[in-house]
């Protein structure tokens, strides 16, 4: 999560949903005293603490298909990416693409969508950190997450768990009934 200097919460979802956006009838703004994002039809509003958010351009989109396709798609089917690159090639709309990835059934479109969640959060993450704010990023942990809770504590106490500790905290997740499926989603953020 990110907060701004006065403690209050940025709506990141909101901010990547207005990155997003390609009605060039409205703008969105950052309130950087409420952390609100907001909706206006004037490129220049009057209130002093909007900051205009910056839209993804396509390029961008295509740049980042180009990635997944080269990462991903053209190790396990060379033919099929040779397919999306010709369609990148002749700046075919990216919507065709994102319908062609999820058309087929190789899930091609499930590793897409991750792809682009992870770019759309690093280009948000960037645009904060290149404004004159003093924006703070905060790990939220996973609610009811143990391992979670006690990894937040060791943080804000300014400390690291020892090995020993971290098996202490796993064996009280396994006790208090914590899936396995959690704990090992959650094993690789502990350890690293």
């Amino acid at each position: 999560m990110f907060k701004l200097p006065n403690g209050k919460k940025i709506n990141e979802e909101a901010l990547i949903n207005a990155m997003e956006k390609k009605n060039i009838k409205f703008s969105y703004f950052l309130n950087t005293k409420t952390g609100k994002v907001k909706k206006e039809r004037s490129e220049k509003p009057n209130d002093k603490y909007l900051v205009k958010i910056p839209r993804i351009s396509d390029r961008l989109f295509y740049d980042w298909m180009k990635e997944y396709t080269d990462e991903f798609i053209n190790r396990e089917d060379p033919g099929f990416a040779k397919k999306v690159y010709n369609l990148l090639e002749n700046n075919i709309q990216i919507k065709k693409i994102i319908n062609l990835l999820k058309s087929l059934k190789e899930g091609w479109i499930h590793g897409w969508d991750q792809w682009k969640s992870d770019n759309l959060y690093q280009f948000m993450q960037d645009w904060l950190d290149g404004l004159s704010l003093n924006i703070t990023e905060e790990f939220e942990g996973f609610d009811d997450c143990p391992i979670c809770q006690k990894m937040m504590l060791a943080e804000k106490a300014g400390i690291n768990l020892s090995k020993e500790e971290l098996k202490e905290v796993f064996a009280q997740a396994k006790e208090s009934e914590l899936t396995i499926n959690k704990i090992t989603k959650h094993r690789d953020i502990l350890v690293n």
